[in-house]
């Protein structure tokens, strides 16, 4: 949208929006989205990262959403072209007992830790 409140470009994406996408200098367009089977499902999980260029032809897609990690809320992309994603990290009880963690008190006997992680586009 221009200043006038003129519609310049749209883009369309299959999966709801799980932060705000980010128009970059170079025109291209950085979409967090939300995946159909996340592993965490409370509010502001993601999971997927789309890139796309001006004309809306897909560049770029990653999926955060695993065993392991489950991406939420906002992504950062950096000037070097990478991303920033935050996820949260499972751990067993073990590995946080291990870190300083007193109690769990959950049935799955974990936790999920922040994450921040650098993807390589």
């Amino acid at each position: 949208m221009d200043n006038d409140l003129n519609v310049i470009n749209t883009w369309s994406h299959p999966r709801g929006a799980a932060s705000m996408p980010y128009l970059m200098p170079d025109s291209t367009l950085w979409f967090p989205y939300r995946v159909p089977n996340p592993t965490m499902g409370p509010g502001g999980v993601g999971g997927g990262i789309s890139k796309y260029a001006w004309d809306g032809e897909l560049l770029w897609d990653y999926e955060v959403s695993n065993d392991t990690y489950q991406h939420h809320h906002d992504i950062e992309p950096l000037p070097n072209g990478n991303v920033l994603v935050i996820a949260w990290e499972r751990k067993t009880a073990e590995e946080a007992y291990a870190v300083g963690r007193q109690s769990i008190d959950n049935s799955l006997n974990e936790m999920w830790a922040e994450a921040i992680l650098e993807l390589d586009r």
